[in-house]
């Protein structure tokens, strides 16, 4: 769960807030002056560097609010491919480092923007 607040300016973004209330993480981000974790550390926490394969990524999934079964077969699939072992008998299998589920779309592109997780599928 997290809180987000973004404003618009002449329909472009200007202002954006995340509040994390279990962490007491606020991520904040100001067009042209850059994003923020609790307004004193600058975004990214670590540098990105290139991302060579999913075996080395850590990403976040969601299951998003349809929970039918024609819905989650798929995302069970799509999730199998992506965290399966192909060598294991796992067809079309990508055999991602890590998967997280947080529970927030709008923390999942703040945890991504500062480095702290990879991909958000």
């Amino acid at each position: 769960m997290a809180v987000s607040i973004g404003f618009l300016y002449k329909k472009q973004p200007t202002i954006g807030v995340i509040y994390n209330p279990f962490l007491d993480q606020l991520y904040s981000a100001l067009k042209g002056k850059g994003a923020f974790l609790n307004g004193t550390t600058r975004l990214p926490l670590h540098p990105p560097g290139p991302l060579i394969s999913l075996s080395s990524a850590l990403t976040v999934i969601e299951f998003g609010s349809d929970r039918s079964k024609e819905i989650m077969d798929l995302k069970a699939r799509s999730f199998t491919r992506l965290a399966g072992d192909p060598e294991g008998g796992v067809e079309g299998g990508r055999m991602g480092h890590g998967l997280r589920s947080i529970g927030s779309a709008a923390l999942n592109f703040a945890l991504v923007a500062s480095g702290s997780l990879d991909i958000y599928w």
